[in-house]
């Protein structure tokens, strides 16, 4: 059984529930358990100033040469202690796709 969760017009979640669902506030449960766990903002130490830059800011994160980078998108750059395996963890997979082993995009940043 599928689930289509619309979060806003242009995030949605699909849930596949595998045993029979008598109550759907469980589901709905497991759902906000799950938005919850998103990391909503990346808090950054750059040049000795603190920035928490929200992740809906975010363009992309690029891997290059043993750093992770953030671009937001006004192509601000910042530098981050995450691995980029740590990083994609943290995100909203709804929101961003790893394109491959160097880069991870904001959905809404890709123009075609």
């Amino acid at each position: 059984m599928w689930f289509y969760l619309l979060l806003s017009d242009k995030t949605a979640i699909f849930v596949s529930v595998k045993q029979p669902v008598n109550d759907i506030t469980e589901v709905l449960r497991g759902l906000s358990a799950q938005i919850e766990s998103m990391q909503k903002t990346i808090d950054i130490n750059h040049k000795g100033d603190f920035y928490v830059v929200a992740t809906k800011d975010v363009s992309h994160f690029y891997y290059r040469d043993s750093a992770l980078s953030l671009y937001d998108f006004s192509q601000n750059n910042y530098i981050l202690e995450l691995s980029i395996d740590d990083c994609e963890k943290l995100l909203d997979n709804n929101m961003f796709f790893r394109v491959n082993r160097q880069c991870i995009v904001n959905i809404n940043s890709i123009k075609k």
